[in-house]
């Protein structure tokens, strides 16, 4: 997901505010794509403004610094994956092509996987193995379906979502465009849109889960979109997202079906993240603060909103140790901004 409006506000209904910006370089960013705590502090993921470069930088507790350009492509960073010390791996594309990268904060160095893909969506790991997802081509025309990649042995193994064409109606697939992905257990995730002409616009969201090798379908909230899954200490599964009614929701998954929770007065919400203690944060816009900004907490069963800086919209949510939490933004002149909360 990249939307270049990310930011954070203030609520009189709220706690006092105890966000902080960070002083983050927005001036030379078109926008931010990713952002993540690694082993080495928060990074931030995106395309720098002057030549559209994808480019990552890293926040060391003072300030940020640039870590690495690739100035050889356009593009943006749109995943970032911590694994271990000293290694992460990026997912980048430039909306033509798409790759993973690993890369070594400490050097800066990079080194492409060569992932076969026209986008890269969500990194994740799973049994210890580096999983993709993104869309491949399917066909002459630029028509193109979702696809989740497997790394191992130093090469890419698709794992077999069927694609477009009347061919591959009633096969799992995404030929609408896979949006996400995400780990619950031993299960893989992922959602996006299927286009068959005889499913209701209304339905057309799809979930699809990897189990035991073989792909299922699982029942999808009545969603206009969803945005980000998360799930809690417990194994619950959350979804957040915007409803059919165009209004921010997260829903639970339980027993085959998907309940609303909340957060109240949300008008989207864009990204879910855990905290250090385990507790789910919801991203997005509050309609009751004059569609600005907002990050709320579920506590007790309750959505509470934490109050931030006075922005647009929170897109993205990164977690730190000690219950911190980090969200990217634009501050009130537009220029990218990152901000972190402190309990």
């Amino acid at each position: 997901m990249i939307l270049a409006l990310l930011a954070a506000c203030t609520s009189s209904s709220t706690p006092p505010s105890t966000w902080q910006a960070m002083a983050f370089p927005g001036e030379m960013a078109e926008s931010v794509g990713s952002l993540s705590m690694t082993s080495s502090g928060l990074v931030a993921g995106g395309m720098l403004g002057t030549d559209q470069d994808p480019a990552i930088w890293g926040f060391d507790g003072a300030s940020w610094r640039t870590l690495s350009v690739d100035s050889f492509t356009v593009g943006v960073v749109s995943a970032i994956l911590p694994d271990g010390a000293d290694h992460a791996y990026l997912g980048w594309y430039d909306g033509l092509t798409g790759n993973v990268y690993g890369y070594r904060p400490s050097t800066g160095h990079m080194d492409t996987l060569a992932l076969p893909a026209l986008d890269v969506q969500s990194l994740a790991m799973k049994g210890g193995v580096l999983h993709a997802a993104g869309n491949e081509a399917a066909g002459p025309l630029g028509i193109f379906h979702g696809q989740v990649w497997r790394y191992e042995a130093g090469s890419w193994t698709s794992l077999g979502l069927g694609g477009s064409g009347t061919s591959e109606a009633g096969k799992p697939r995404l030929n609408g465009g896979l949006q996400g992905m995400a780990v619950s257990g031993s299960d893989l995730i992922v959602w996006g849109r299927r286009l068959e002409p005889d499913v209701d616009p209304d339905f057309r969201l799809a979930i699809l889960v990897h189990r035991n090798g073989a792909w299922t379908e699982i029942a999808a909230p009545r969603a206009f979109k969803i945005w980000s899954m998360v799930s809690d200490v417990s194994g619950n599964l959350y979804a957040g997202g915007t409803s059919s009614g165009l209004a921010g929701q997260v829903w639970q998954y339980a027993n085959g079906a998907w309940t609303a929770t909340g957060p109240e007065g949300a008008e989207q919400v864009l990204t879910l993240a855990v905290n250090s203690e385990g507790v789910i944060h919801a991203g997005g816009t509050d309609t009751r603060n004059g569609y600005m900004g907002q990050v709320w907490r579920l506590a007790g069963g309750k959505w509470t909103g934490l109050g931030t800086t006075g922005c647009a919209q929170v897109s993205f949510l990164a977690a730190g140790p000690n219950g911190v939490m980090y969200a990217a933004g634009r501050d009130p002149v537009s220029a990218l901004q990152v901000w972190r909360y402190t309990p």
